[in-house]
């Protein structure tokens, strides 16, 4: 019995010595359990503050290029608020200009309109003073002479007065007829001649048949005249003509003095050759022109 109590009294201690060990594990256990959960629970509160700061970090970067895109906006619509702004004030300065020189230019037309007015009106008033003074200086014939021939006058076609002159050839030279009758038919022996007008007189050269050829003219002379063809050539002398068509050498020595153009050929149409004194143009009214050779 002392056994089985000593047995008893060793179990009872050994339970009670296992009973707070026991509790010391449970309470480490519990302690570890805690440390566990406060532990999970930092580490919720430390990833938690992290993904706040990770919000708050979006929300600024988001507000920040809000921010930008507002301000970058904002530039480009001053830029072009801008733009538009100089662009109406060139526009205005253009129609500034514009307006400038179209006020220049009427300027300047009515400046030139009113010196043509001017010297129109000076033109005038000095025609009037010339005609007044004309009228009151009445010259005579010797200073009128005077002036006319101080001045060079040139003569219009159609505006040209033509007479007509008889030369007698009989007994003279037929050269000097023929210049003397080239010389009458372009004017030359008259003040007003101008060298491009047909402003001669007409001529009419009578007694061809007593022209003199001086020298050995009428034998060596020879008169050619060709057809065109070949060896449609014709000569006949010159002692041959003077006794078949005397004028006809008269009208050859005269056309050959003149100027060989169609000036020179409407001169031509104005000159008469005859044979003796017989000439038929008594209603013309002719002048006998007298020249010594």
């Amino acid at each position: 019995m002392a056994e089985e109590k000593k047995k008893q009294a060793s179990k009872s201690k050994a339970t009670a010595e296992k009973k707070p060990a026991a509790k010391k594990t449970a309470t480490s256990a519990k302690k570890e359990t805690a440390a566990k959960k406060t532990a999970t629970a930092a580490k919720k509160e430390t990833t938690a503050k992290k993904t706040s700061t990770a919000a708050k970090k979006e929300t600024t970067a988001k507000k920040t290029a809000t921010a930008a895109k507002k301000e970058t906006a904002a530039k480009k619509t001053s830029t072009a608020e801008k733009k538009e702004t100089t662009a109406k004030k060139t526009a205005t300065s253009v129609k500034k200009e514009t307006a400038a020189k179209k006020t220049a230019t009427a300027a300047k037309k009515e400046t030139v309109a009113e010196k043509v007015e001017t010297t129109a009106k000076k033109e005038t008033a000095a025609k009037k003073t010339a005609e007044v003074a004309k009228k009151a200086a009445k010259p005579t014939k010797k200073e009128n002479e005077k002036v006319n021939l101080s001045k060079t006058t040139f003569v219009k076609a159609g505006k040209t007065s033509k007479k007509w002159i008889i030369l007698d050839a009989a007994g003279k030279p037929l050269g000097r007829v023929a210049a003397l009758a080239a010389s009458m038919l372009r004017g030359k022996h008259k003040v007003d001649f101008t060298p491009n007008v047909d402003c001669g007189d007409s001529v009419i050269i009578i007694n061809c048949k007593d022209v003199v050829l001086t020298g050995k003219k009428l034998e060596q002379k020879v008169r050619y005249h060709h057809s065109g063809w070949i060896g449609g050539i014709k000569e006949t002398k010159y002692s041959e003509l003077m006794k078949k068509e005397p004028q006809k050498a008269m009208t050859m020595a005269v056309e050959g003095m003149l100027p060989h153009n169609s000036l020179g050929a409407k001169m031509a149409r104005h000159l008469r050759t005859y044979k003796d004194e017989n000439h038929g143009h008594e209603a013309q009214k002719p002048e006998v022109f007298e020249f010594k050779v």
